[in-house]
């Protein structure tokens, strides 16, 4: 799992470290997670569960396939790179 603070204006998200001075922009949290052993849909029924508010702003899930992982500091790929150690 990976954060980072984002902003966000209606619909589009800005990276934070780009500068839009002319809008009023939201302060938003960006949370990326992997998952390999859990089912997709109960890691997204337990998000949309914990983050619902029923107001515009509650956030979107994409869901996309990762190919591979590599942990740069061993070399470990895969399930192993995703272990806490």
């Amino acid at each position: 799992r990976t954060t980072c603070a984002i902003l966000a204006h209606n619909f589009n998200i800005f990276i934070q470290f780009r500068l839009f001075s002319e809008m009023n922009l939201l302060p938003k949290i960006r949370v990326d997670i992997v998952v390999c052993r859990i089912p997709v849909k109960k890691v997204v029924d337990t998000a949309v569960k914990a983050i619902y508010t029923g107001h515009m702003g509650d956030g979107k899930i994409f869901i996309s396939d990762v190919e591979d992982i590599v942990r740069v500091s061993t070399g470990e790929t895969g399930f192993d790179a995703l272990q806490d150690h």
